[in-house]
């Protein structure tokens, strides 16, 4: 139990008071601190009783979307239900924000009496300025008498988690780039039937069932799969690097983890629309997470890997780990007809070349680093950038595919969201 300022001044007044009565032998005086007493009496005996109660009580945060985009608003409800048989006079509710989720007009806090037996529901909006999960974990109560000279503060924890997903952008400059470099543009349309044949191959979880040639099965066990002209589509490997610091890069809502996000989103969908089949991961904590087949379903696909990723986290561990990804996900890296990196000049400037070096040696001339547009230079001067992207594009050209550096803008101002 804590005494408020109130409190205390009340309390100097009404010893005071009983002293000057009692040392001039004044009644009226005298009556008025006995009533200064009986108040303070009151309001203490009050708070005491709801102090024994407040773990009776019960209190449920939801939000009306639990997939959102960034930039989007929420509506946040908080329900708090008093099962007792005494009122709480007054409740000061004090609720704590995820990182990157912002209350619109007001700070969450909010001051109101709970009658006994009864709910109180709440109701507030904010914004979301980050793509990734966002965690809900605890909310603030601070009971007090009516007067509020008492007061005892209270931790709830009341989970609740929301998945932002990065918003994507279309674009016709960053299209044709990827179709110049990759070669690739399939429509995925059969021309010539079941029996034009263009290929066989191993049969992969999530092919057609329908193509699998039994009698192959039934002579050598092994699953086999036709592909016909017009099906037979690239199979794609984008890797998302996603480091915890390039969210301090940049002010919110453009930070390079932003802007690099924007970019994955975008080159998936650009390469679902294409029929390209894809296979992708991001890496969250120290291990990748890794996604088969998701152009079968992109926005479920976005959505299980951004419920992976905190917002405002990401990986520790180095580039190199993302040449494990075709292991994790059970095919060979010679499976692949492109392997797109969507990284940026300042994660590889912090690691330096050999993450890149071991990164070629598993993908070779398949790999293509994509950089998306960022204001690098302010970071890292211009002379140290040229330098370094000088030296890496040289190692990833004589051993890959080659660097592109986006020329479609990832930035945000509020009002493109709308």
């Amino acid at each position: 139990m804590k005494i408020t300022l109130a409190g205390i001044v009340h309390a100097i007044i009404m010893i005071l008071l009983l002293i000057y009565s009692l040392a001039n032998r004044d009644p009226i005086s005298f009556a008025v601190s006995l009533s200064l007493i009986l108040i303070f009496y009151n309001e203490y005996k009050v708070f005491s009783q709801v102090r024994r109660y407040i773990s009776n009580i019960d209190i449920i945060r939801t939000t009306d979307k639990r997939i959102c985009t960034e930039l989007d608003n929420i509506e946040i409800s908080i329900n708090i239900e008093n099962r007792n048989p005494i009122e709480f006079p007054r409740v000061v509710l004090i609720d704590v924000l995820p990182r990157y989720i912002v209350a619109e007009d007001r700070k969450p806090i909010f001051i109101f009496p709970i009658p006994p037996r009864n709910i109180v529901s709440i109701k507030y909006d904010a914004k979301v300025y980050a793509p990734g999960s966002h965690d809900f974990r605890r909310l603030f109560i601070i009971v007090s008498d009516p007067l509020n000279y008492f007061y005892e503060a209270y931790e709830f924890s009341v989970r609740e988690t929301i998945v932002s997903l990065p918003l994507g952008i279309s674009s016709q400059t960053m299209f044709k780039s990827l179709q110049r470099l990759i070669g690739i543009y399939t429509l995925g349309k059969s021309i010539g039937g079941q029996y034009d044949l263009a290929t066989f191959r191993e049969y992969s979880p999530g092919d057609d069932i329908r193509k699998i040639l039994w009698k192959h099965f039934a002579k050598s066990g092994k699953l086999i799969i036709r592909e016909d002209y017009g099906e037979t589509r690239a199979r794609i490997l984008v890797l998302i690097d996603m480091k915890n610091y390039l969210w301090l890069i940049g002010e919110t809502p453009n930070s390079l983890a932003h802007i690099q996000l924007r970019a994955a989103r975008s080159v998936i969908e650009y390469l679902s629309r294409a029929n390209a089949q894809i296979d992708a991961s991001i890496c969250s904590g120290v291990t990748p997470k890794v996604y088969r087949n998701i152009e079968k379903n992109t926005m479920d696909s976005l959505y299980n890997m951004m419920s992976v990723l905190v917002s405002g986290g990401g990986c520790e561990s180095p580039l190199s780990i993302l040449g494990d990804v075709p292991k994790y996900i059970g095919r060979d890296p010679e499976e692949y007809d492109v392997v797109i990196l969507i990284t940026n000049p300042i994660t590889i400037a912090i690691e330096g070349e050999l993450p890149i070096k071991e990164l070629l040696k598993i993908y070779g001339k398949k790999l293509l680093i994509l950089m998306p547009m960022f204001n690098y230079k302010d970071y890292m001067g211009s002379d140290n950038m040229n330098r370094l992207m000088s030296i890496i594009i040289d190692i990833v050209e004589e051993n890959g595919m080659g660097i592109e550096m986006l020329e479609e803008s990832f930035a945000m101002v509020e009002r493109d969201a709308k």
